[in-house]
């Protein structure tokens, strides 16, 4: 029979090293399962962002499959 504790996730920010890897030791300690997730570089995320918007104002340019590898040797 389940319970109302069965499906609850909790969402912690460390806010260092030290936090995480304590917070860890009692997650396993417990036997509680938990994910980790590494966070995108901040830059990255801005050449993806700036990618997109260049996309949505038509700042692209549109290359067909066979026409592909003269393009690349051309930049």
């Amino acid at each position: 029979m389940k319970n109302q504790f069965d499906m609850n996730i909790v969402i912690a920010h460390p806010k260092d090293e030290k936090q995480k890897n304590a917070l860890t030791a009692v997650l396993e300690a417990m036997e509680i399962k938990f994910e980790e997730e590494i966070p995108y570089n901040e830059a990255f995320v801005a050449k993806i962002k700036n990618g997109k918007k260049q996309v949505e104002d038509g700042k692209f340019t549109e290359v067909k499959a066979e026409n592909i590898t003269s393009f690349i040797d051309g930049l």
